[in-house]
């Protein structure tokens, strides 16, 4: 892969709010964390945010899934604000 084809690629992903290097240093920064999955949503939108939260929070309810039963935590510049706590089966 040329050096032009790993910047575009790199480009379009801190345009998706997807790279370490936020769009707009200004805006927070939102991260989704998925139980053992890990982290499936970084970026600056919040609206995005929570729908992912949601719909794992949602998977990990009932139980579907890899996320099933796990727990799902939205985040604000490092701070959790939203939580779902999971109940592993108990």
């Amino acid at each position: 892969m040329k050096r032009e084809d790993i910047e575009q690629i790199v480009s379009e992903e801190q345009a998706r709010g997807l790279g370490n290097v936020a769009a707009n240093t200004n805006a927070p920064v939102y991260e989704v964390v998925a139980g053992n999955i890990g982290f499936v949503y970084d970026g600056q939108d919040r609206r995005e945010a929570e729908e992912t939260f949601w719909r794992y929070a949602g998977a990990s309810k009932n139980r579907r899934g890899r996320v099933a039963g796990e727990q799902v935590t939205l985040f604000e510049d490092g701070e959790p604000i939203r939580e779902w706590a999971g109940d592993y089966g108990e």
